[in-house]
């Protein structure tokens, strides 16, 4: 197999195409085997359950000691590059018929019910953070039992989770919408996916005076900040566009709560923060908690 034409890197592996059809995704050699075992496995469901992503070809691949899987090569247009152009151009009848294309794709993929025995649960990815800040004592036990009774206010459902649905993993093609990136995929409450790593400091940054936020908000979204603030209102915005005024403000209420406990959670990082750093993060937050 010549693996001569990269065509894109991340911090997990290196994508070649290797046909005019195929890529290869390699992974890098201190990845864990289980992380591409695991994608392996969930890309496969998720193509089979009817995820509008590529297809996967063949076994999980042994290349000088890195994994590899080989996927159906996904051409078009990637709708962020769409997105930002539009932005940049002020063209806001195309930013936003790209927050259309992409709450549309994103409430389909909503509307599909995968095993549990096979995916991983978004709660209990979000659980194990939090049980590891209650062991090292970030929380005491009536803090611990607050977030843990908002969580347990969210429906739990088999709904597919993409797991980094961002405009980046979003692909236009002539035979429509398609998705990629498929190695965080769970399952869960939509919400899970909506309020991601990046979405969580956009929601919280209004409200709360945390320094530097322009910044952290750039290095998660890969946006300038005036750019993720579009797509973070829009996206709110069209994927609740057929509920109530009411129902909207109880999402929105969720919304909130969830990236707050997102955000909080990713900055305590599990008892690394001093203590008086962590008095002063639980002083902000703990009131933005809400039902």
């Amino acid at each position: 197999m010549k693996l001569d034409k990269m065509i894109a890197k991340g911090n997990a592996a290196e994508v070649y195409q290797i046909e005019d059809d195929k890529i290869l995704k390699l992974f890098f050699a201190e990845v864990p085997v289980q992380e591409a075992e695991r994608e392996y496995k969930t890309a496969r469901l998720a193509y089979e359950a009817g995820i509008p992503t590529a297809q996967v070809y063949g076994e999980l691949l042994d290349i000088d000691g890195r994994k590899g899987i080989v996927y159906e090569y996904i051409k078009g247009t990637v709708l962020n590059d769409v997105f930002l152009d539009a932005v940049r151009s002020n063209n806001t009848a195309a930013a936003e018929e790209c927050l259309r294309k992409h709450c549309q794709i994103m409430k389909k993929c909503h509307t599909i019910k995968m095993d549990r025995t096979h995916f991983p649960s978004a709660r209990a990815m979000l659980d194990d953070r939090l049980e590891t800040s209650y062991r090292n004592n970030v929380f005491t036990t009536e803090e611990h039992d607050r977030i843990l009774t908002f969580l347990d206010s969210l429906p739990d459902s088999s709904t597919f989770i993409h797991g980094d649905f961002n405009l980046a993993n979003v692909i236009e093609t002539k035979n429509g919408i398609r998705l990629i990136d498929m190695g965080d995929c769970a399952v869960g409450n939509p919400l899970y996916d909506i309020v991601s790593e990046a979405s969580a400091v956009l929601e919280v940054h209004n409200v709360l005076p945390i320094p530097n936020i322009d910044q952290i908000a750039k290095e998660r979204t890969k946006m300038e900040f005036s750019a993720s603030l579009f797509f973070w209102e829009g996206l709110k915005k069209y994927y609740y566009s057929d509920l109530s005024e009411t129902e909207r403000e109880i999402a929105y209420r969720r919304i909130h709560s969830l990236a707050v406990i997102r955000f909080m959670l990713g900055l305590l990082k599990g008892g690394q923060m001093p203590d008086d750093g962590i008095h002063t993060v639980k002083l902000l937050f703990f009131p933005e908690i809400r039902l």
